[in-house]
This record gives C-alpha cells, structure tokens and sequence, in this order.
C-alpha cells in the first residue's frame, strides 16, 4: 500500500493539470464556447436521461476489480496475479452480452 503515498497525490495533481487545460482549450470562461452552448442547449430541451441497467452494471464491474485489485495481495491464492482479474471484467461483460465478438475485433 504505500504505493498510493505516491499514486494519489500524482493523480490530484494530474487531474487538476488536466481540468485546468480543458478550460483553456474550451474557453469555458466564455459563456459563447461551444462546450457551455452545447450543454445549455440539453439543460434548455429538458434531457434527463436516465441511467440504464448496463451502465449500473458496468460501474459495479470496473469498482469491483478495483477492489480486487486493491485486495490482491490477500486473495493472490483464489486469483493468482493480478493480471488475471484483467481477465474477469471481460468475462463478466462477454457473459452479460455487454460485450460481443464485434467489439472485440474492433480493438
């Protein structure tokens, strides 16, 4: 564990470099970019998607191996290494039909 000493202070400041160079690139300051237009737009049609079953189970899927990954030291003898939980979200979306032969060819 004492790799996220490292790891998570990256990440924090990584992902404000990031925002910070998304507001530069979409002018967001800017009430006339094309990102605040776009997104008044959707507010103004009344779009209220809501989520979907697959999009539930595909967030429960990707926090589930990131548990697993974060316990692989623990259950290293019911998984192996931890490059074979790459191998169950896969598995888990293939099975659910989240997934097809289509998708993987399209790598």
């Amino acid at each position: 564990l004492s790799w996220f000493a490292v790891s998570i202070p990256l990440c924090i400041v990584l992902n404000l470099v990031i925002w910070a160079w998304l507001v530069y690139c979409f002018q967001l300051p800017r009430a006339d970019s094309p990102a605040v237009s776009w997104a008044l737009q959707r507010e103004r049609a009344g779009s209220s998607d809501s989520w979907t079953l697959e999009q539930y189970a595909v967030i429960a899927v990707s926090v589930g191996v990131v548990l697993l990954w974060c316990s692989s030291m623990e259950l290293s003898q019911f998984f192996g290494d931890m490059g074979v939980l790459g191998i169950v979200p896969f598995a888990i979306f293939f099975g659910l039909g989240l997934l097809s032969k289509d998708d993987l060819n399209n790598f």
